[in-house]
C-alpha cells in the first residue's frame, strides 16, 4: 500500500467525488503523505518479514551444510583413492622385485614327485612342452635290487 500512493490517491479522489457529487466541491488533487497502519497490521507485517528472513537464513545454513559434506565426502574420496593407488604401487614394486629375483635365479629342472599308490606322475614343465607320463610303481611293490627270494636279511645291504 506504502508502494503505490499514487494509487491510493486515485482511490481516495474517485471515493471522495463520489460522496460530494452535487454538493458543489469540485476535487482538484489528493495526495497522500503518511499512512498510519494498526499496531496489530504493523505486528503482522514485522512478523511476516521475520518468517522471510528466518526462511532465507535456513536455506543458507542447508546450502552450507551441504557444500560442508560434499567437501568432507571428497576429502574421504581423495583419501580412498591415494591409498589404493599407494597398494597398487607397492604391489607392482613387489611384483616387479619377485619376478627379478626369479630371473635372477639359475634355470632348474623340478623335480618330479609320483603320487601315492603308484598312479601316473604328470609334470607339465617337459621339454617339448607336451604333457608325458610315466608309471611310478607303488611302495610295497618296491624291492631293493640285492633282496631276492630265499637272501638272508642279516647281511648287510646299501642302496
Amino acid at each position: 500500500m506504502i508502494q503505490d500512493r499514487t494509487k491510493l490517491g486515485l482511490e481516495v479522489q474517485r471515493s471522495l467525488e463520489k460522496a460530494l457529487d452535487n454538493r458543489g466541491i469540485e476535487i482538484v488533487s489528493v495526495q497522500v503523505e503518511d499512512v498510519a497502519f494498526s499496531d496489530v497490521y504493523e505486528t503482522a507485517v514485522e512478523n511476516r518479514m521475520k518468517s522471510i528472513v528466518l526462511q532465507y537464513q535456513a536455506e543458507a545454513e542447508k546450502q552450507k551444510r551441504i557444500t560442508n559434506a560434499d567437501a568432507a565426502a571428497y576429502e574421504v574420496k581423495a583419501a580412498a583413492d591415494a591409498q589404493a593407488h599407494a597398494i597398487e604401487v607397492q604391489g607392482n614394486a613387489q611384483a616387479t622385485a619377485i619376478k627379478a629375483r626369479a630371473d635372477a635365479l639359475p634355470r632348474q629342472p623340478r623335480p618330479r614327485r609320483a603320487d601315492r599308490g603308484g598312479e601316473v606322475e604328470r609334470h607339465p614343465a617337459d621339454d617339448d612342452g607336451a604333457r608325458r607320463s610315466r608309471a611310478v610303481p607303488a611302495a610295497a611293490e618296491m624291492k631293493p635290487p640285492s633282496l631276492e627270494e630265499g637272501t638272508s636279511p642279516k647281511r648287510k645291504q646299501s642302496w
